[in-house]
């Protein structure tokens, strides 16, 4: 069996930067894998470009029709063999020794079926990129819940038999978040690590899809994270996911909510499994603690001190009534 099976969808990626691509594939320094090039029905002739490179190793396919990024890795994932499937997007460079790097992870961490790393960004505006570095499997699953996307895309790295007992793709419904919803589906069916070493020289340019329709990115974004908290969480009603999602995004909570939302996190507590319930509650208190510095209403402050959910989740008198004078009073007197 093929050890690795690389994926790479292309769709009218710039000539120079798709040739860096391949070639930072074909000069790996682990030498047994497959690479699957799908073109997704580009306006521009890629096959002309491929063709040029005459190494087995290259299956290069050309869609019909335009399936979109997800629908071309789906084409890439249903025909991959290898033991590992490498992500890879037609516009990024991966070092030299990527494969080599992760196999070598993979054989020190059995436990392990998804792997990322870290980058190096290049080309425009730099410095509006980057990926936490984190620890734990619990440490992502939780980040992958409360915060959002964990690893850059190109890194990853998972065992292909995962995917395929759990018949898990990437779902085209979730446009620019589908790898966002893919790790999420691989919650709890496998677990999580992100190297420390440079993987991938990641492009950010003003062309990329992700910053050309930021909006769009948000709303599958959050439609993704509540369906990582209805798992992570064990939860079914709307309500307590809306209520844990408005916390971890910060968003300001009004008078209504103050009112009831003990009674809605004390209930979330109570339907966590236990394993995650003193993380999660962890994170609730530096949640609710963010919440007091996002409140600005005298009355509103003085509701959320009150609360029930000071004591469940430790927030003390101290803190309470600092807020209520800078955050507060402050206010009221402007």
């Amino acid at each position: 069996m093929t050890k690795i099976s690389v994926i790479m969808p292309v769709y009218n990626t710039n000539e120079t930067y798709l040739k860096k691509a391949i070639e930072s594939i074909l000069s790996q320094t682990y030498k047994d894998f497959e690479f699957l090039i799908i073109d997704d029905a580009s306006d521009t002739n890629i096959s002309d470009i491929v063709s040029a490179y005459k190494d087995s190793r290259i299956k290069f396919h050309r869609l019909d029709e335009n399936r979109g990024a997800s629908g071309a890795r789906n084409y890439a994932l249903d025909h991959a063999c290898g033991e590992y499937i490498a992500v890879m997007d037609s516009d990024d460079i991966a070092f030299p020794d990527r494969f080599e790097k992760q196999l070598a992870y993979f054989n020190q961490h059995p436990e392990v079926g998804c792997l990322g790393g870290q980058i190096e960004v290049i080309g425009d505006d730099k410095s509006k990129l980057e990926f936490p570095q984190l620890n734990s499997n619990q440490e992502i699953e939780a980040f992958l819940t409360f915060n959002g996307c964990v690893f850059c895309h190109s890194t990853v790295m998972i065992k292909r038999d995962i995917l395929e007992k759990n018949h898990i793709r990437y779902n085209a419904h979730y446009i620019l978040a589908e790898d966002y919803d893919l790790w999420v589906s691989l919650m709890g069916n496998t677990q999580f690590a992100i190297m420390r070493d440079k993987l991938i020289y990641y492009r950010f340019h003003f062309e990329n899809i992700s910053h050309r329709k930021k909006h769009l990115l948000a709303s599958s974004t959050s439609e993704v994270q509540k369906t990582a908290i209805k798992k992570y969480c064990s939860l079914s009603d709307d309500n307590y996911i809306n209520t844990l999602f408005k916390l971890f995004r910060n968003e300001p909570i009004n008078e209504n909510e103050i009112l009831s939302i003990d009674k809605e996190i004390k209930f979330i507590i109570e339907q966590l499994p236990k394993e995650r319930a003193p993380f999660v509650i962890h994170l609730l208190h530096k949640r609710l603690k963010k919440q007091y510095y996002k409140t600005h209403s005298l009355s509103n402050l003085i509701l959320l001190s009150r609360s029930p959910l000071n004591q469940l989740l430790g927030i003390s008198i101290g803190f309470r009534l600092f807020c209520i004078v800078t955050r507060g009073l402050l206010s009221f007197k402007k």
